[in-house]
């Protein structure tokens, strides 16, 4: 009876290397998971309920197991872990709409380029990202950056401003995301149209028909 009526519970700093035994706590919504060794997040696909969830300062490096199955989840604080790769990440966080706080700070796909308008455009339900509210400027940077008819010319300055090293996280290969390469194919191809059509009136400047 005790167990069904928990709603709170704090497990922090533990030593715990993945979670087990929450079965019974079935009315759970606020837990506290921060400061152990879990490198992933499982055992509570019968804590649905689960409002908030504070799993900061872990070694978290996928998003896969009990998260997608917490769906009235409004708090999420996943910070200071090794999450990488953001276009995933916001693949698996994009079916969570009820979170309005969400943390990703001090992981290495905060080092990604633009890093905090993807987020913004993908979950644009989140109000405070990582501890800071999104303000309406913002949201506004985010739909021009992104924007279909705006990516191409923007990813040139997206692909320079990309960093060379991410920091203590990189790895020796690095990976290159799947938007990443089809934002670059874009402003390949914007640039050959533009070059294209400059070579045009060049050629008809030149031509004696076009000095007439």
């Amino acid at each position: 009876m005790a167990t069904q009526s928990c709603t709170e519970l704090h497990l922090a700093n533990q030593g715990f290397k993945k979670l087990a035994n929450f079965e019974p706590l079935v009315n759970l919504e606020c837990l506290w998971v921060n400061g152990n060794k879990l490198s992933y997040l499982s055992g509570l696909e019968r804590n649905t309920r689960i409002k908030e969830l504070y799993a900061h300062d872990n070694l978290i490096g996928t998003l896969q197991g009990s998260l997608k199955l917490l769906k009235f989840l409004q708090v999420l604080d996943l910070s200071n872990n090794k999450l990488r790769n953001l276009e995933k990440i916001l693949d698996q966080l994009h079916a969570l709409k009820f979170i309005r706080n969400l943390n990703l700070a001090g992981n290495p796909c905060c080092e990604e380029p633009d890093y905090r308008a993807f987020v913004i455009h993908r979950m644009p339900w989140v109000e405070v990202l990582d501890q800071h509210m999104v303000t309406p400027a913002e949201r506004t940077k985010a739909a021009r950056l992104l924007d279909p008819a705006s990516q191409a010319r923007g990813l040139v300055a997206f692909g320079s401003r990309a960093p060379d090293f991410y920091g203590s996280w990189n790895d020796s290969v690095q990976e290159i995301s799947a938007l990443e390469r089809e934002l670059r194919r874009k402003a390949a191809t914007l640039e050959g149209h533009e070059k294209r059509h400059r070579n045009r009136e060049d050629e008809m400047v030149s031509s004696p028909r076009g000095a007439l």
